[in-house]
């Protein structure tokens, strides 16, 4: 993922990984792509180009997050999330697929929240 701190465009470069997320009070909306990991074929990642507004959040995380595949649960949880900072958030999705969504595998969550500069 890739942030323009200054105009808020934003591309997410997928390489057949677990989707991404973002959200701002329009809903969550799912990013992901088609291409397979690196050495399984010859071409580049998909890119997905957005802007992220100030408000807006996002959230990257291994499939190992997402259990079955099922994102209906992350989905309803960041559509409720009222959290500070991107940190607690991270941290709070983490701990919700530790406790009965996660595959057992290794999960990693990153959060990024778009402020508007002071």
């Amino acid at each position: 993922m890739c942030v323009d701190l200054f105009t808020g465009e934003t591309c997410f470069y997928k390489y057949g990984a677990a989707p991404s997320y973002v959200w701002s009070g329009r809903g969550v909306r799912r990013v992901h792509g088609e291409s397979f990991a690196p050495g399984f074929e010859d071409r580049g990642p998909d890119v997905v180009r957005l802007k992220m507004r100030p408000g807006s959040r996002a959230i990257i995380l291994s499939d190992g997050v997402l259990g079955d595949g099922d994102d209906r649960w992350l989905r309803e949880s960041l559509s409720r999330a009222e959290v500070p900072d991107a940190r607690t958030l991270s941290r709070q999705t983490l701990q919700t697929a530790m406790r009965g969504h996660g595959a057992g595998d290794d999960m990693t969550v990153l959060a990024v929240y778009v402020q508007e500069r002071a």
